[in-house]
């Protein structure tokens, strides 16, 4: 019989498992482990770190979870990895065009996700800007217009 999964995705501290997080993740089950910017040194190393938390929890369906939108949000960041723009720059390019740059933009980023192991981005796809939206937020969202992200 299968452990219980704890409905929680959590986070490590560095490069690599620590004692204490090997044990807590493998008596504890979690959904899922997010990514962040001090979890990553280069390639091989977060595809090893990835392969271990997967090993350690015991299931290959853990979710490995980042947030790497393009622009100034990324936790993947040259010259190991590739740039993306910012979804607004992507967004601004005329329709069709903007539309069919913003599948290209999320296919592109899918695929070195993939490569990772990485099987969730916390991209936002749908936000719009209003006159209101804050600018630490802008350059996140693809337009103003719903009909980009529709």
């Amino acid at each position: 019989m299968s452990k219980e999964i704890m409905p929680a995705i959590l986070s490590c501290l560095g490069y690599e498992l620590t004692d204490e997080e090997k044990y807590f993740f493998s008596r504890n089950n979690p959904l899922g482990i997010n990514i962040f910017g001090r979890n990553i040194k280069n390639k091989d190393q977060l595809k090893k770190l990835i392969k271990e938390i997967k090993e350690v929890i015991g299931r290959e369906d853990v979710l490995i979870a980042i947030d790497q939108e393009g622009g100034r949000v990324r936790r993947l960041r040259e010259p190991e990895f590739e740039s993306y723009a910012a979804a607004i720059d992507v967004g601004s390019l005329p329709l069709p065009e903007a539309k069919e740059a913003a599948k290209l933009h999320a296919k592109l980023i899918a695929e070195d996700l993939r490569e990772l192991g990485i099987n969730i981005d916390y991209a936002p796809v749908l936000d719009l800007v209003y006159e209101d939206t804050t600018s630490a937020l802008k350059s996140r969202c693809f337009s103003s217009d719903e009909k980009i992200v529709a």
